[in-house]
């Protein structure tokens, strides 16, 4: 951790568990930033509730149990105080209850200094029956002379960030207006800078998450996959659950495009045959645009991915796995076989798999033998939002199954 730390906190109970999902949510779509840590103050039972969850990731949030005496923001700067991890460390608290969040809640941290000894509120949110609480480890609630100032945040602010009504449906609308948004400008990306490119390369394009096999010089795009389109953003979408996408076919790389403006944060690894004259120049204009946040390994998959898998660590896990390679029936049973494979890891929290072309008979059959043998548990991912034949999305969770229990089903 950095000696400098924005914390947001929040306290949840049974009654309050529904609207604290919708805040988790919302906070890692719209609200995140690249080191903001979650601190959760709840009970043992409500713990385990929220680590069995799909919106639950160890790598940003961390847990105080109840039987710490957290009753005020001073006794929260206390109780970190003694923690190993954030002692000698300045950091900023913003304390939410009841509320969604709408944009990133950096501007609402700078809006305070790190040495700050008052608390910043918004009288709205009370109001309202929510909290907004900003403060510092340097607040003391002292009395007397000199004592801290309750400062009003700025209400404009507090409007452009937050919204006090937390319903699924109110977040809903917000998450669907965003992937529209995302799949509108990677839209605009393809047509300004790749299709261009594959016009003047004069090869045929093959069938992608936007177009069927079209021309080279008439590529249109199709609403038949939309649903396909909304559902690899959403996968990638939350910023607190996702980091690292491997991608096992990458063509054109249109659903790289999508995925890696969907998440900013996104590192992504693809594995191509790059048969296509095309595949490599795509791939040097997005990598050029997206510095740094993808690495493609060309040659056959069984070889390639099998190999990646054995070579890196424990440590180095993927929290979306996108099979959309060869349909050869060999090539499909290792892809989906070996992405299992770097789901099962001891270390990983769990990883969402990607099933494209699932109306594919053999990709199909191929998955679901997985899915029914008992192995492992695939469960229904969370981000499968729309239902397509087109389409399969489950959820494994790491460490449930040894990786060499995992066969490649010839």
């Amino acid at each position: 951790m950095s000696s400098e730390l924005d914390l947001i906190f929040v306290q949840v109970n049974d009654k309050e568990l529904d609207n604290f999902f919708l805040l988790l949510e919302s906070i890692g779509i719209f609200g995140i930033d690249s080191d903001m840590v979650l601190i959760i103050k709840t009970t043992d039972e409500i713990k385990s509730i929220i680590e069995k969850s799909q919106l639950f990731h160890p790598r940003r949030i961390k847990f105080i149990v109840n039987n710490e005496d957290i009753q005020r923001p001073a006794d929260l700067t206390r109780y970190l105080n003694r923690v190993e991890s954030f002692a000698t460390k300045k950091y900023k608290f913003l304390y939410l209850k009841n509320v969604i969040v709408k944009e990133n809640l950096k501007h609402i941290f700078d809006k305070i200094a790190p040495d700050d000894k008052n608390m910043f509120v918004s009288p709205a949110a009370a109001a309202a029956g929510a909290k907004i609480i900003l403060f510092t480890n340097s607040y003391t609630e002292d009395s007397g002379a000199g004592a801290p100032a309750a400062v009003t945040i700025d209400a404009q602010l507090i409007e452009n960030t937050f919204i006090f009504a937390s319903t699924k449906e109110v977040l809903s609308g917000m998450i669907d207006k965003k992937i529209n948004d995302i799949v509108e400008k990677t839209k605009k990306y393809i047509q300004d800078k790749l299709l261009p490119l594959i016009e003047n390369i004069g090869e045929d394009l093959e069938g992608n998450i936007f177009s069927y096999n079209s021309s080279y010089n008439s590529c249109s795009f199709t609403d038949d996959f939309s649903d396909k389109r909304k559902n690899i953003c959403y996968a990638v979408l939350n910023k607190l659950l996702c980091k690292n996408v491997a991608e096992i076919g990458f063509n054109s790389g249109f659903s790289t495009l999508l995925m890696l403006i969907s998440n900013n944060n996104i590192q992504m690894t693809c594995f191509d045959l790059i048969y296509h004259k095309y595949t490599a120049p795509c791939f040097a204009a997005i990598s050029a645009d997206f510095p740094g946040r993808l690495v493609l390994i060309g040659g056959d998959s069984k070889k390639t991915f099998t190999g990646f898998i054995d070579q890196i660590s424990e440590n180095d896990v993927f929290d979306v796995i996108h099979v959309d390679g060869s349909h050869r029936y060999m090539e499909v049973v290792y892809d989906i076989a070996n992405s299992i494979k770097l789901a099962v890891k001891k270390n990983n929290h769990g990883s969402h798999i990607i099933i494209d072309d699932y109306d594919s008979p053999h990709i199909n059959d191929v998955w679901n033998s997985y899915k029914e043998d008992g192995r492992c548990i695939v469960e229904k991912s969370r981000v499968y939002l729309h239902e397509t034949r087109f389409q399969d999305i489950g959820f494994i969770r790491g460490g449930a199954v040894a990786v060499d229990d995992i066969v490649i089903k010839l």
